[in-house]
């Protein structure tokens, strides 16, 4: 399907975008996903075909059509990264280790519970060293806890009906 996208310059000439294009150029920036074996044999024909780019587009195309074949690009990054770390595997980033919600935290939070259950979220965060949005994470997921604030109201006394319909006639 071909969307439209319609707006309007300053002298009012209508101008018309090709969302398809846009789309186009977006979706170039994310790299493709291949399955293993869609990897394995683009490196396969890329050797086969003595490192060469055009060849290897070339042969790529009956298996995968002229508009659905892998870009150069994206044959250029996984020839280097097969050549970088001998896999066709994802490499694993590490990530910075999440300890918020340690067993250590979690304990002390339910102690601390325990102890003062009357303390608001604010004030245990800062008396536990852990920031308000991980206490809170550590309640209501780990603990089955919700935390509450409550507010204090005006007592209502038999004439406030009476006087609340009075001042809506």
């Amino acid at each position: 399907s071909h969307f439209t996208l319609i707006g309007f310059k300053n002298d009012d000439i209508l101008v018309v975008v090709s969302l398809t294009a846009m789309l186009i150029n977006i979706c170039s920036f994310i790299m493709e996903q291949y399955l293993l074996e869609q990897r394995l044999q683009i490196i396969k024909i890329y050797y086969k075909r003595g490192e060469s780019l055009i060849q290897t587009l070339t042969a790529l195309t009956p298996i995968y059509g002229q508009h659905n074949r892998p870009a150069k690009s994206t044959i250029q990054r996984l020839v280097k990264k097969f050549e970088s770390t001998y896999t066709l595997y994802n490499v694993y980033v590490p990530r910075r280790q999440r300890d918020a919600r340690s067993v250590k935290n979690i304990a002390a939070a339910s102690t601390s519970i325990q102890d003062d259950p009357n303390l608001s979220l604010t004030r245990r965060s800062q008396l536990l060293g852990i920031s308000v949005t991980s206490l809170w994470r550590i309640l209501q997921k780990d603990l089955g806890i919700h935390p509450y604030k409550i507010k204090l109201t005006q007592e209502l006394k038999p004439l406030d009906h009476f006087k609340r319909r009075e001042f809506v006639k």
